[in-house]
């Protein structure tokens, strides 16, 4: 929605509260808008009726008028001439800075000064003149900016109802522009801030709108007392009192007979608006109408205006200004005359102004809401969760509107966001807390507080525990794209969820991962299986979608929902990459299994910290001249109590829990002193391969750390292993940060080649150095296929320029066959076992000195 700007500004305090919709009484003057931080509320100037609730109401201070006072002393300055129009509540709020602020203004340049309180004393005239031809005529008193700009907006009913007399500014203007003939800009100061509206009805040349306050903050630093100055025009005192809540029924009574009633109807706060009920409720609250019903925004008058600070602080002196006017009227020699003697001098004192000038018509400006198709509000409610007529009444107090219709209303027409409905917010909230969003069940969070409730629900039921994982589900993604691994993964839970409903629950807890808790019976297991399967069946791929499940009999439902999972995710595990087995059940020796875990993962920062793994070295040999011409660096575990510890029980709990980044980063840290100490010593050095972690290729500082590291070496002396399964995580990014150590001067081998499906794809993509040939393909040499399929492989790589490093040689027949297809680096048993660093510079020291 396009926001028109208007004399209430939000600034940056705004953090979005709504307080300011809990005390404005126009929908859709304030409007929320987002933010990349949140939401904050702006004020829509074309609803807004300028009643400045909102800036007290505001806890934050985030709103403030429109402070114009440096434009128009920046104007004052470059010689441009102003007259003042000064609000009769000023004398009564700010009665001792007043005249000194007057005499500076003056000094600046302003012509002349006009209180308000003289149009005043005309409007009071007009007045009269007004009853007297219409003596019977009940209206509504036009003198509130606020509530005429609030009736021509929205109650247009009201319009004839409307006392057809200037209010006392427009009354002064109208005097001073064609009786003064003063055609100078005219600059309001006040605590009104409807005011330029006002005259714009009325074609009045108006300049600026000021507050008092604001002009006094920017002249903070003037000495004041060096300045004086009365004004050029005033009322004779009872002008200066229809700043005050019954100013209009002073004056008017002093001029009325002892039956004209004025019915005072003040304040705008919540939704008391001055709106037709409020009117006839006056009309009718006794046997005798009231001639005028004086409606004003403030419950005081206009010395309580939102734009005035510490009030509080004011009201003494307020309460002496006015005794005092009235003292002065007490003085005054018609006082003691009737009220027709003093009606005959006030019309003696205007004689030679005609009444028409001051009379006012009004403007139709209603604003109508469009119409809303029920079925808008319909969906809006729905999505708060208010789905009953109740429901849709309840003020909750969160959104600023005084019931969740209003919010519903204000969301349809765009006042507001959803979002910022508490009652939305919880709704999703619980949504996001308890559902997983690609397939609509329930997820981990969730699963976990409905399996407790199921086993509180049902205690002498046996249940079963399954972890589902679709195999090779990877493969789906980059074969046929996320759309269609997205689909399946839908097509899963959807049936998941059918064969759980009622009687079990279930959840998808990360990518192709489920668990389902259900009765244990025989017949669960096929029927999941061919359940799942006969609805994937559809998608049509070139290869069956198979699963493998875990399962977990649950004996003490007592035991931690974590506990259940992680027991079936073990035995799921234990038939990870088999095509005969379908599922298997968790037994005791995966606990062990558990508990090896555990205690490796309370031990492994210590171990770091004491230093207690160390670098191994595997020498790989140019199996031609059988000379040493590199290492692959490998980790061992020496730990005080149990000795060593193989890499085969510690890495893979590493790379589970992550703890792999930090010890590939000690490795390589360790390997390079190692290889910064040779080099001091004399020895040759040989390149050395270290591991690069998954997570840490995307990295963005990776190579700039990396160079830092090895500063002291040659860089193409520290290999960097990445391994081929690393390319199906992001290729694009791999790509690029392969080229950035490149850059660098790294040498980047490519690990484990040929123990992926892809494996001819990542080789053409990925732009590395050295290729490392899987053990696997290694297996079995005799064996004639083998054979064929390794001599194409280094037929390949060779028409490719790449090196070859053969990894697990173990015999003599192994190591001449790869070097006579080509494969003449060799690393495994048949040259040398992985072997400490010491022994490693040994046999640097034996091969010759530095090159």
């Amino acid at each position: 929605m396009k926001i028109k700007p208007g004399f209430i500004d939000t600034n940056k305090n705004c953090n979005g509260c709504n307080k300011c919709l809990t005390v404005c009484p126009i929908p859709g003057a304030n409007i929320s808008v987002g933010t990349g931080e949140g939401h904050r509320i702006e004020v829509n100037s074309e609803r807004c009726v300028t009643c400045g609730l909102c800036i007290p109401g505001c806890q934050n201070q985030a709103r403030e008028a429109v402070d114009q006072s440096g434009s128009f002393l920046a104007e004052l300055a470059a010689g441009k001439k102003f007259s003042l129009a000064l609000d009769p509540a000023l004398k009564l709020l700010y009665a001792e800075e007043l005249p000194y602020v007057l005499g500076y203004l003056r000094a600046l340049g302003v012509e002349k000064i006009y209180d308000i309180s003289f149009g005043g004393d005309l409007c009071t005239w007009a007045t009269l003149t007004y009853y007297q031809e219409h003596p019977e005529a009940s209206k509504i008193a036009s003198f509130c900016p606020i509530i005429v700009d609030l009736i021509e907006k929205y109650y247009p009913e009201l319009l004839p109802e409307l006392l057809p007399v200037q209010s006392p500014f427009m009354c002064l203007a109208t005097y001073v522009k064609n009786y003064v003939q003063d055609k100078r800009p005219l600059v309001y100061i006040g605590p009104c801030l409807s005011k330029r509206e006002e005259l714009a009805a009325g074609d009045f040349n108006l300049a600026y709108t000021l507050t008092l306050d604001k002009l006094l903050l920017r002249l903070q630093q003037v000495d004041w007392h060096a300045y004086w100055s009365e004004v050029d025009l005033r009322s004779e005192d009872l002008g200066y009192l229809y700043g005050i809540r019954d100013g209009i029924n002073e004056n008017l009574s002093y001029f009325m007979p002892p039956h004209f009633s004025v019915l005072l109807a003040s304040g705008l706060e919540g939704r008391r608006i001055a709106n037709p009920n409020v009117y006839k409720s006056a009309l009718t609250c006794g046997k005798v109408a009231p001639l005028l019903l004086n409606i004003r925004s403030g419950h005081s008058g206009c010395i309580d205006a939102p734009s005035i600070p510490d009030k509080e602080k004011r009201w003494t002196s307020v309460f002496a200004a006015v005794k005092g006017i009235r003292s002065h009227i007490l003085t005054r020699p018609d006082y003691k005359e009737n009220y027709q003697i003093r009606a005959e001098l006030l019309a003696a004192r205007f004689a030679k102004l005609n009444p028409a000038d001051f009379k006012r018509s009004f403007t139709n400006r209603y604003y109508q809401e469009p119409r809303l198709p029920a079925d808008v509000l319909e969906k809006i409610f729905i999505a708060m969760g208010k789905t009953t007529p109740a429901s849709r009444k309840i003020n909750c107090g969160g959104c600023g509107y005084a019931t969740c219709g209003e919010m519903a209303r204000a969301v349809a027409y765009g006042y507001n966001q959803i979002e910022n409905c508490i009652h939305y917010a919880t709704a999703k909230t619980r949504q996001i807390t308890y559902t997983d969003m690609l397939t609509g069940i329930p997820n981990l969070y969730a699963f976990k507080q409905q399996t407790r409730d199921l086993f509180w629900d049902y205690p002498e039921q046996k249940y079963v525990l399954v972890y589902l994982d679709i195999k090779n589900f990877r493969m789906v993604n980059d074969l046929y794209g996320f759309a269609a691994g997205d689909q399946i993964l839908k097509a899963v839970a959807e049936q998941a969820a059918a064969m759980t409903s009622g009687k079990g629950t279930c959840a998808r807890i990360m990518s192709d991962h489920f668990v389902l808790c259900l009765p244990d019976s025989k017949e669960n297991l096929p029927k999941i299986l061919h359940h799942i399967r006969a609805n994937t069946k559809e998608f049509k791929l070139d290869f069956p979608i198979s699963f493998d499940l875990g399962l977990y009999r649950i004996t003490d439902t007592e035991e931690p929902i974590e506990n259940m999972i992680d027991m079936a995710r073990l035995a799921q595990l234990t038939i990870k990459g088999s095509y005969d087995v379908r599922w298997a059940y968790y037994d005791e020796a995966m606990s062990e299994q558990m508990r090896r875990e555990a205690w490796v993962t309370k031990e492994m920062r210590r171990a770091l910290a004491e230093e207690q793994f160390q670098v191994y070295l595997q020498p790989q040999y140019d199996h031609r001249t059988h000379k040493l011409v590199g290492a692959e660096a490998l980790v061992r575990w020496y730990h005080p109590q149990r000795g060593l510890i193989g890499p085969d029980e510690f890495i893979p709990t590493f790379e589970k829990n992550n703890f792999i980044l930090e010890m590939d980063a000690y490795m390589r840290n360790k390997v390079c002193q190692l290889m910064a100490a040779w080099q001091a010593q004399g020895l040759p050095l040989v390149p050395v391969s270290v591991n690069l972690s998954r997570l840490e290729l995307f990295e963005e500082t990776l190579p700039e750390r990396l160079s830092t590291l090895a500063a002291k070496l040659p860089p193409q002396m520290l290999r960097l292993e990445v391994t081929e399964s690393a390319y199906t995580d992001n290729p694009a990014q791999l790509v690029t940060m392969i080229k950035r150590l490149q850059a660098k001067g790294f040498v980047v081998e490519m690990d484990d080649f040929g123990s992926g499906y892809s494996s001819l794809n990542t080789l053409h993509e990925m732009p590395v150095d050295v290729v490392k040939l899987d053990l696997r393909f290694l297996m079995g040499t005799h064996h004639e296929k083998s054979r064929v399929i390794l001599q194409a492989i280094a037929g390949m790589l060779q028409q490719l320029q790449l090196p070859v490093i053969a990894e697990g040689v173990e015999t003599l027949a192994q190591a001449d066959f790869l070097t006579k297809i080509g494969c003449h680096v060799i690393q495994g048993y048949y040259y040398a076992k992985p072997m400490p660093a010491e022994q490693f510079a040994a046999l640097l020291k034996a091969q010759g000195t530095v090159r």
